[in-house]
Parts: C-alpha cells; sequence; structure tokens
C-alpha cells in the first residue's frame, strides 16, 4: 500500500509543478526542489539550488510576457512512469506538451529523481528533454532572440 501512496504523491508534485509553473506561483513550485536541487534544461546550463532555478524561471516568464500578446501557458503531463527503488529514492519520466494561446508551442521529457524528505518527496534532479516547438511559437521566438543577443 505504501508505494501506491508514495506514487500518488509523486504524481501530485508533477501536477502541482506544472500548474504552479503555468500560473507564475513560483515560490510555490520550488519548494518542490530540494534545497540543492539540479535541473538541466536542454540547451541551457544547469541550474543549481533553488535560487538558480527561480532565475531560470524568471527569465523564462519575462520572454514569455514579451513574445506573446496573450500570456496563457499550459503544460500538459502524460505517460508518467514512477520507480521506487528504494523506500525514499523514486525515479520518474514523463513527458509533457506546452500549449500557448496560440496552440502547440513546445514538447519534451522530464526526467526526474526524488527524494522523501521532512517535507515530503522532492525533486533532487530533473532533466529537461525538449524535443520539439513549433515554428513561430513562443519557444521559438525565445530562443530567435537569444541567438540575436549573441
Amino acid at each position: 500500500m505504501t508505494d501506491v501512496i508514495d506514487r500518488e504523491e509523486i504524481r501530485t508534485l508533477l501536477t502541482v509543478y506544472v500548474q504552479c509553473a503555468d500560473t507564475g506561483r513560483t515560490d510555490q513550485m520550488l519548494a518542490l526542489f530540494a534545497p540543492d536541487a539540479v535541473m538541466e534544461p536542454t540547451g541551457d546550463p544547469a541550474c543549481h539550488g533553488r535560487e538558480e532555478i527561480r532565475a531560470y524561471f524568471e527569465r523564462a516568464g519575462e520572454s514569455f510576457r514579451a513574445h506573446m500578446a496573450v500570456p496563457l501557458l499550459r503544460h500538459h503531463l502524460s505517460s508518467i512512469r514512477i520507480e521506487l527503488p528504494a523506500p525514499d529514492e523514486a525515479t520518474s519520466t514523463s513527458y509533457f506538451l506546452a500549449i500557448t494561446s496560440i496552440g502547440p508551442d513546445h514538447w519534451g521529457r522530464y526526467k526526474d529523481r526524488l527524494a522523501r524528505t521532512a517535507d515530503g518527496w522532492q525533486i533532487v534532479h530533473r532533466q529537461l528533454l525538449l524535443e520539439g516547438r513549433t515554428a513561430d511559437g513562443w519557444l521559438d521566438r525565445h530562443e530567435a532572440a537569444r541567438a540575436s543577443n549573441r
């Protein structure tokens, strides 16, 4: 029964993460990460700790507001696989699809390592694996703006 509860708590964490990311609740989202967590987004340097992860999402939010007339973003998770190799350790892989006001924008996978802490399950390592993006969507515009600033 414990495995079922652990899996549901982790599934809830993953869902809360995308809902917080989509609605700008950065502090609540960061609480889902261990204080010394590492996040590795495709094409960007790894973020070490909550403050670097915060800075990454704040830059993304600024870019989103600058490039989109309607700042609406919704991440959808699917095919969530959770494994529990030890009582206080877990891994998960899930697919995501990000949709904006103009339609599908980018998609890929999250590969996570999680640990049970005094605060519940937390992400200790996240790989954000971008697998595709829509031409002239937000992420495409964001990358084009970054390339022109180099």
